[in-house]
């Protein structure tokens, strides 16, 4: 039910700004993560937004855009901000980028930590011309001191 939240607000944001229509990009997981869980978690949840988008009349779409090209199974969740920073750093890339011209783009996570994936999937899709207007998390880590010092280390 947490999409019903998101939804609601996002829709008030969208006719506030005369956006009615929005593509919605659930932030990618690795390989190993997919293949130990057996799925994409935050698709279920883009999905969810987007459908519950559509019933308010914005015309929503999921779109599986992203990936990511880490070589290792090492958890990214262990790293400090820095570290972070450095893992996603080049391992983001555009898996479909048709339809993401101009277009309006809401990322979809179940947690943020330090928001270098974020920071990277958004530059990324970016550099394909897309307008990544917000992201939706479920939970977000408390914020360290590391994390200034990362993210003004770009």
């Amino acid at each position: 039910m947490i999409h019903l939240v998101y939804a609601s607000s996002l829709v008030d944001w969208c006719y506030k700004h005369g956006i009615y229509a929005l593509c919605i990009v659930p932030m990618p997981s690795s390989p190993y993560a997919i293949m130990k869980r057996g799925r994409t978690q935050t698709l279920a949840l883009a999905q969810a937004v987007a459908e519950t988008l559509q019933r308010e009349g914005i015309d929503a779409h999921v779109q599986s855009a992203l990936r990511l090209n880490f070589s290792t199974t090492k958890a990214i969740r262990t790293a400090d901000a820095k570290g972070r920073m450095q893992r996603v750093h080049g391992n983001v890339a555009v898996k479909r980028a048709h339809g993401l011209n101009n277009r309006h783009v809401v990322l979809v996570d179940d947690i943020i930590t330090t928001g270098s994936t974020i920071r990277a999937c958004t530059k990324m899709l970016s550099a394909h011309q897309a307008h990544v207007v917000t992201a939706l998390t479920l939970a977000s880590t408390p914020c360290g001191p590391g994390l200034d010092a990362a993210m003004h280390e770009r």
